[in-house]
């Protein structure tokens, strides 16, 4: 779900301003390119993706979706 919500945002032409959301935005969006330019940021969401069996946006019930990717 949190997935979808990026990519139609991301339909509207919006991108997030802030480097901790672009972040989170870039890792559900699953957008590794612009991700990996945000260099030393991106690096725990890709340490995550590695180490996670789930697709970004997919956690299961009960994660906290405040939490950072």
């Amino acid at each position: 779900m949190r997935r979808e919500a990026a990519n139609v945002l991301a339909s509207m032409q919006w991108s997030p301003d802030e480097v901790p959301e672009k972040v989170q935005f870039y890792y559900l969006r699953e957008d590794w390119k612009e991700l990996a330019k945000l260099q030393g940021a991106a690096v725990p969401a890709l340490l995550k993706a590695l180490a996670s069996d789930d697709p970004p946006g997919t956690e299961r019930v009960g994660a906290n979706p405040r939490e950072d990717p």
